[in-house]
């Protein structure tokens, strides 16, 4: 045997084990491929240390421990640069495993990652949608307006019904909406009143009264 020969043969296999998935698949593969490089020596998985013919050497990292290899080899024509050789071709393999094991705890708790913000989104979805058929279903007239950028951003079904106005109407009047629909004279108490809104930090109800004009052109008054 030829020690840069089995050295060679044992970097072409980590290259190997490199992209073998599965760790049993990736244990069996290792014996496979080192007990082919010579027909002095052969690898074999015990459960401990009683079951091994040769020395045993332990698959392990500094965090995990992942079985025992019996090394039975011929003395006679299996030295020690052979030995280490083998010896450091476990450690890889406990290496390649411990990755392994790293990746399948990383998939899963990716994949329990995206089924929680999977559901999180599917009950935000399902609770947006129930409060818009509440807020379409309802009699009265609901709209909601954007101070900042003084937008109407939503409309109801109330909305046509009470105005007359159609949502894409509502919707094209822009940041126009306030003078197009109030009334003048009732304009400074409504912009008062959106001040404060901005301006509060009170979170509770403010109420106002003002006159709106109907599609038709007549005014009518909203609490």
């Amino acid at each position: 045997m030829r020690h840069a020969q089995l050295s060679h043969d044992l970097f072409m296999m980590h290259l190997n084990l490199s992209g073998a998935t599965g760790e049993e698949h990736l244990k069996n593969l290792y014996i496979e491929s080192v007990n082919a490089m010579s027909p002095h020596f052969r690898l074999s998985f015990v459960p401990d240390r009683a079951a091994a013919r040769g020395e045993t050497i332990d698959v392990a990292t500094a965090k995990n421990h992942f079985g025992l290899i019996d090394f039975d080899s011929d003395p006679e024509k299996t030295d020690e640069t052979v030995l280490a050789l083998v010896r450091n071709s476990v450690k890889m393999l406990a290496l390649f495993i411990e990755k392994q094991r790293q990746d399948m705890i990383l998939s899963n708790e990716k994949m329990l990652l995206e089924e929680a913000v999977a559901d999180k989104t599917r009950e935000l979805e399902q609770s947006r949608l129930f409060s818009q058929r509440i807020l379409e279903t309802t009699p009265d007239m609901i709209y909601i307006y954007d101070l900042e950028s003084k937008q109407n951003v939503f409309s109801n079904k109330g909305v046509i019904d009470i105005l007359g106005f159609t949502k894409q109407q509502i919707k094209d009047m822009g940041d126009q909406i306030l003078p197009k629909l109030i009334h003048p004279d009732d304009i400074p108490a409504v912009a008062e009143h959106h001040h404060k809104l901005r301006h509060s930090r009170q979170d509770n109800i403010k109420e106002l009264s003002y006159r709106i004009r109907h599609a038709d052109g007549s005014w009518q008054w909203l609490y």
